[in-house]
């Protein structure tokens, strides 16, 4: 359902129909999402950015309350304490809920709400559909706050870390870690017995690894 609505919507944002695309793409689309529950059944992600989109209310997701940020960090339910993945998620996902942001509502929203549903978009009862449940947040965060800020040109400078272009297409990844490949690669020289010849580059493994930790909190 995650994947099905984005595309369909994706390919109405471009400038198909509601039947258009090849092969009836967004026809048949629509109609594998209305066989199965409708846009309702998105998952939680689905359903953040949908409710910035405008085609999914804010109320039927479940609470992400970005007053969790502002606990004392002893509590062992601060967000600070959630695996990366979360933390990181969670942050820009809070942020986009507190400000209940919700982008240009245009015909084409309007044409949407009508499309992805089985039942009429103002007869939904959101806070029912929470549970219900069949990846550029922190950009999208930082625009919402200031659009024309330093935060948001620097994430928009980055873009093309993520992307590249393969044999059969251009490629996206969610993220990118040399502190993550360093140690791997440090672990399999190690594992080859081969420390008394590369010990050079074992030490100059380490000093990277030493000196990218952060050992300190951001102010």
């Amino acid at each position: 359902m995650f994947c099905t609505v984005l595309n369909y919507i994706c390919m109405r944002i471009l400038g198909e129909g509601r039947d258009g695309g090849r092969e009836n793409a967004c026809e048949r689309g629509r109609k594998w999402i209305l066989d199965h529950g409708g846009a309702i059944a998105i998952s939680s992600w689905g359903k953040t950015w949908l409710s910035i989109l405008g085609v999914y209310e804010w109320d039927g997701c479940n609470p992400m309350p970005p007053e969790f940020w502002v606990f004392p960090t002893i509590i062992p339910l601060h967000p600070a304490k959630m695996m990366s993945y979360c933390r990181i998620t969670y942050m820009a996902m809070s942020y986009l809920y507190g400000k209940r942001f919700v982008g240009p509502i245009t015909l084409l929203i309007l044409q949407i709400r009508e499309e992805i549903y089985n039942e009429p978009y103002h007869k939904i009862n959101w806070k029912s559909v929470r549970h219900l449940c069949a990846k550029p947040l922190n950009m999208h965060a930082c625009w919402v706050d200031d659009p024309n800020g330093d935060a948001f040109k620097k994430h928009l400078a980055r873009i093309a870390d993520y992307i590249w272009v393969a044999e059969d297409g251009m490629k996206i990844q969610s993220f990118g870690s040399q502190i993550w490949d360093a140690s791997l690669c440090l672990k399999a020289l190690i594992a080859s017995d081969l420390c008394d010849e590369i010990g050079p580059t074992l030490k100059e493994g380490h000093n990277f690894l030493k000196n990218s930790q952060i050992t300190e909190n951001p102010p």
